[in-house]
C-alpha cells in the first residue's frame, strides 16, 4: 500500500497465543488484534503502539459454539455424519495443512480404545490421506473440509496439532483436547497457553497418549476443568 501510494487502513490479527512469530512483528498497521493479553504486550515490546493493540481473543465461527450438548443432538449429529452414536468418537485433526504425527496418534488410538470410531482429517494433506486410506486401519479419514465444527460436536475428544485455530474452535466446541504435536516457535508458546490454562494435555504419541486416553475413558470423556491434566508430565 506504501510503494502505491495509498492511504488504507491496515489491521493486523495475530493468531500466535504466547510466542509472537517474527512475521507479525511489522509496527506499520493502523491496528492490531491479539488472541492473549501476553501476546498483546509482545506486539508493544516489539514498539507497536500501545493504543493500537487491544486483546480480544481469537474469532471462531459460531458453529463451534452451537449446540446443545445433549444426547439427542449428539445422536441426531453422528447420523448425519454416518457415525455409530452409540460408541465415542476420538477426532485426530492436523489443521488445515494436515500436519503432525497423524497416523501414529491414530494407530495408538485404535490399540487403546478399540471400541471407539476414529476420525484423521488430513486437511489439504493428499499424499496423508490417500496414504491413511489405503493402510487397513479401521479409521474414517477425511480430506480438507468445510464443516469441522460438526465433526467437533459429534466427537467426545479432539486429538491435534498445536495450532492456534485449532485450539481456540475446541475451547469455543467444549471438546476435551489432547494436543499431540507443537512445532518449534509459536506453537509451543501455544501448548504452553494450552497447559496453563488448564484447557487440555500434551499427549504425543506413545505412553502419554495412552494415558490420556484412557483416563479420559474412565472419566466417560466428560472431565472435570483440569481433569486430563497428568498427561503434563510428558511435556
Amino acid at each position: 500500500l506504501k510503494r502505491l501510494g495509498l492511504d488504507i487502513p491496515v489491521a493486523v490479527m495475530v493468531t500466535d497465543l504466547l510466542d509472537i512469530h517474527a512475521s507479525w512483528q511489522d509496527c506499520g498497521a493502523a491496528l492490531y488484534l491479539a488472541p492473549t493479553a501476553e501476546a498483546g504486550r509482545q506486539m508493544v515490546s516489539f514498539g507497536c503502539p500501545a493504543e493500537a493493540v487491544h486483546a480480544l481473543g481469537l474469532p471462531v465461527a459460531d458453529d463451534f459454539r452451537m449446540g446443545d450438548g445433549s444426547g439427542e443432538d449428539m445422536a441426531r449429529l453422528r447420523a448425519e455424519l454416518g457415525l455409530d452414536s452409540e460408541r465415542p468418537v476420538v477426532l485426530v485433526s492436523g489443521g488445515g495443512e494436515g500436519s503432525g504425527p497423524l497416523e501414529p496418534a491414530a494407530r495408538i488410538i485404535v490399540r487403546t480404545l478399540p471400541h471407539s470410531q476414529v476420525v484423521v482429517a488430513c486437511g489439504r494433506n493428499e499424499r496423508l490421506r490417500r496414504s491413511l486410506s489405503t493402510k487397513g486401519l479401521p479409521v474414517r479419514v477425511l480430506g480438507f473440509v468445510n464443516n469441522m465444527a460438526r465433526w467437533m460436536h459429534a466427537s467426545d475428544v479432539v486429538v491435534a496439532k498445536a495450532g492456534a485455530l485449532t485450539v481456540a474452535e475446541a475451547v469455543a466446541a467444549r471438546r476435551p483436547l489432547l494436543v499431540m504435536s507443537a512445532l518449534p516457535g509459536q506453537e509451543k508458546g501455544n501448548l504452553r497457553f494450552v497447559l496453563e490454562s488448564g484447557i487440555g494435555a500434551y499427549a504425543p504419541p506413545g505412553p502419554a497418549l495412552v494415558r490420556a486416553l484412557r483416563l479420559l475413558k474412565e472419566q466417560d470423556f466428560r472431565p472435570a476443568v483440569g481433569g486430563i491434566t497428568l498427561a503434563r508430565q510428558e511435556q
